[in-house]
């Protein structure tokens, strides 16, 4: 005989929900106010298994792109400083050009 895995959460939520009004229907109410907080209960820990999955998420891609954006400024800095570089490399070079035509 093969052994059954375990009920998957939404299959229990079912099942329970049906034991509540089976159970309500035949006048059981103890039985049937137990079986409704099994499926409220269980309702609430798919519902808070969910949220925090979704959270999870958002903060991943909060701090993807968080990280994308300082990438990007750290490239947009880096090719200021390069530009910035040139140009004093430029002035440099144009500055000793001319007091070098001067004294030769």
């Amino acid at each position: 005989m093969q052994q059954a895995g375990p009920v998957p959460l939404r299959k229990q939520i079912e099942m329970y929900g049906l034991y509540y009004r089976i159970d309500s229907i035949q006048g059981r109410y103890q039985s049937a106010l137990r079986n409704y907080a099994l499926t409220k209960m269980i309702s609430d820990s798919v519902f808070n298994i969910e949220k925090w999955g979704q959270i999870e998420e958002l903060q991943l891609k909060y701090e993807t792109a968080r990280k994308d954006r300082e990438l990007q400024q750290r490239a947009h800095d880096i090719a200021w400083l390069t530009e910035q570089g040139i140009l004093r490399e430029a002035l440099f070079e144009q500055k000793n050009s001319v007091h070098g035509n001067g004294k030769c």
